[in-house]
């Protein structure tokens, strides 16, 4: 059972872990060069210099297998070769330590003689328990093999202080597997968070990369860091970008400590910095670009800057073009599928014109005179929405601000809203301009959003696809940890009615409420799904009984029958609830889902409003 549990933790992408054992097997055959000669001389001092000759040789041999088993480990790659690679260093362990145990059975050694060499073996077991950190299985097999020679020659021939000595001997081999226990869960446990800090050190440079701004980081006037797109935006690599100064990139190169000097002022008040800059390409070419900047350190300006960079050239020549040809506009306008919009000063809509005015997307009587989140818009949570009015408080443009309508009809559209700020002739902010485009087809047909492919726009929730992934992984987890995972599909009861009766405005309102509800039973690390309508399902990925899945059950028909007050209506609902554990029910991930669907029909069959553990018949298969 120990090596089974060693080998789970050994994965193949635990590369440090690996390189930590082969360090110790290194490590442990330099100790065993140095206390051979120790073990030598013992073997003299009692007359036997042959025996002392080979057993010196055979040492240095055992010691001499620990390099190319270290070899061995660092190529090994895979769950079975990491775990044969070690199962083989603890068989040479084995050898290592019975060779250093045979001793105590020397006949002509002499009381004196077994505590010299006892002491010895206490100091090589202690550094062993130190230097094999890494493995679980190697010490305890190099305690077992040093000290069973000296524990059969006390019960063999009893020495007068016999009860001491094995008092001594088992509190000593007690206390050094405790010592490695704890250290090895400590390398465990440090190895497991420099790979969560390694894995999201790779996040954050993917995340940096496939950001659509150019991004750099600025120290000492020096570009110390540049994305991919900021590579593109200036025409070259970011490997070329990286070292250089920042001046050369700007239209004048004396321009920066300007710029540096504008920043400080900016950043001591707590705000971002943000202007318009013309910047130089690497073949010479000049552009406009909107830069925004934040301070690693505001009270130090040395610790580095993270310029934002977005090319703006196209958006100001079509800028210019609008303003020198508002008809034009108005005529290109009235052949799109777009709207035009305007706000206020205080972000109200002023007007709105459009080919589509006739359509239930945006009724002119229920916009004029609103803000934009006053509107019955869905998909927005309120972190964007923050970022959204910050933007508009800055009074900076924005670009594929995008949201969910709800028409007349019932249908939910996609739009994206452009819009750039208006000034008058001296600089005032009056507010702001811009068009909003119907882009649901082309949400569909190329789910440019990875949160819309996994989430559910109206609760936010996760959605199948990225709950299945989630159940994969949580049943993989516990198929190693030796956990239980449960899976519980919801029903709403009576729900049907709401949306009969008050419309599926009032049964959206519904279900947000209910998700919310649902989200705070449980745990950060469970997820809370909804498959669509009014289904969810909640995965428990870490449970130790079949009771915790049922007292989460519980709570949630308790909390569920509880009376829902919106807009002035008030609801009651129930809850059908199926669930369903693995591997308790079964070990396929896709059949947890199945088992669960039907205990939760059969606890809507009893009545609803409770829940149902999956059953399976005599032959394990779901029953009809």
């Amino acid at each position: 059972m120990v090596a089974l549990g060693d080998a789970q933790f050994l994965q193949p992408h635990d590369i440090e872990r690996q390189r930590l054992l082969a360090a110790s097997m290194r490590i442990g055959m330099m100790g065993m060069f140095a206390a051979t000669p120790l073990g030598a001389y013992w073997l003299v001092r009692l007359g036997e210099p042959t025996w002392a000759c080979m057993w010196a040789i055979a040492t240095c041999i055992s010691a001499l297998l620990s390099k190319p088993l270290a070899t061995r480990i660092l190529r090994a790659r895979g769950e079975q070769a990491a775990e044969t690679a070690e199962r083989l260093y603890a068989s040479k362990m084995l050898l290592t330590g019975g060779l250093w145990g045979v001793l105590a059975l020397w006949q002509n050694a002499s009381d004196l003689d077994l505590l010299a060499l006892g002491i010895l073996q206490f100091l090589i077991l202690i550094v062993s328990c130190v230097s094999l950190s890494a493995s679980r299985l190697a010490f305890p097999i190099l305690l077992f093999a040093v000290i069973s020679p000296i524990t059969v020659r006390l019960i063999v021939t009893p020495p007068p202080a016999l009860p001491l000595a094995a008092a001594g001997i088992v509190i000593a081999a007690l206390v050094l597997a405790v010592a490695h226990h704890m250290l090895y869960r400590t390398v465990r446990r440090v190895i497991l968070r420099r790979q969560q800090r390694d894995l999201l050190a790779r996040e954050q440079e993917a995340l940096f990369h496939a950001a659509s701004e150019g991004i750099l980081l600025i120290r000492d006037e020096q570009v110390a860091k540049c994305n991919w797109q900021g590579g593109a935006m200036l025409g070259t690599s970011p490997e070329k970008i990286i070292g250089t100064r920042i001046g050369q990139w700007l239209q004048e190169a004396a321009s920066w400590p300007h710029y540096l000097e504008d920043m400080h002022s900016t950043f001591s008040l707590g705000e971002r910095f943000s202007c318009i800059a013309r910047l130089r390409k690497r073949d010479g070419e000049l552009f406009f670009a909107e830069l925004s900047a934040n301070p690693i350190d505001a009270e130090s300006l040395d610790a580095g800057i993270v310029l934002v960079a977005t090319d703006i050239s196209v958006r100001l020549a079509n800028e210019a073009a609008l303003r020198s040809s508002e008809q034009r506009f108005r005529r290109l306008l009235s052949l799109s599928s777009d709207w035009y919009w305007e706000q206020d000063a205080e972000f109200r809509f002023t007007q709105l014109r459009g080919t589509r005015m006739g359509d239930p997307y945006s009724p002119l009587e229920e916009t004029l005179g609103k803000h934009r989140w006053e509107l019955d818009i869905l998909g927005v949570e309120e972190t964007r929405w923050a970022a959204h009015k910050a933007t508009l408080e800055a009074h900076l443009p924005f670009s594929d601000f995008t949201y969910q309508l709800r028409t007349s009809k019932g249908d939910l559209r996609w739009l994206s809203v452009t819009g750039h700020p208006v000034h008058d002739d001296a600089g005032h902010f009056c507010g702001y301009h811009g068009i909003s485009t119907d882009i649901t087809e082309n949400v569909r047909r190329q789910e440019r959003y990875h949160h819309l492919a996994h989430h559910d726009t109206l609760t936010g929730l996760p959605n199948r696809r990225l709950m299945i992934d989630r159940l994969d992984q949580a049943t993989a987890l516990a198929k190693r940890n030796l956990h239980r995972v449960a899976v519980m599909l919801l029903d709403l009861d009576n729900f049907k009615i709401i949306n009969d009766t008050d419309g599926h405005s009032a049964g959206d309102r519904v279900l947000i409420t209910v998700a919310e509800r649902l989200r705070s039973l449980i745990r950060e690390t469970d997820t809370l799904s909804r498959l669509g309508g009014d289904e969810f399902v909640i995965l428990l990925p870490v449970i130790e009984t079949i009771d915790d899945a049922e007292q989460v059950a519980n709570k949630i028909t308790s909390t569920l029958t509880q009376p829902l007050e919106i807009d002035d209506r008030r609801y009651l609902l129930g809850v059908s609830i199926g669930i369903a554990v693995y591997p308790d029910h079964t070990a396929s991930p896709d059949k947890l889902l199945s088992l669960a669907d039907a205990a939760m029909y059969q606890a809507k069959q009893a009545g609803g409003n409770q829940y149902r553990l999956a059953q399976l018949n005599d032959q394990g298969q779901l029953p009809l």
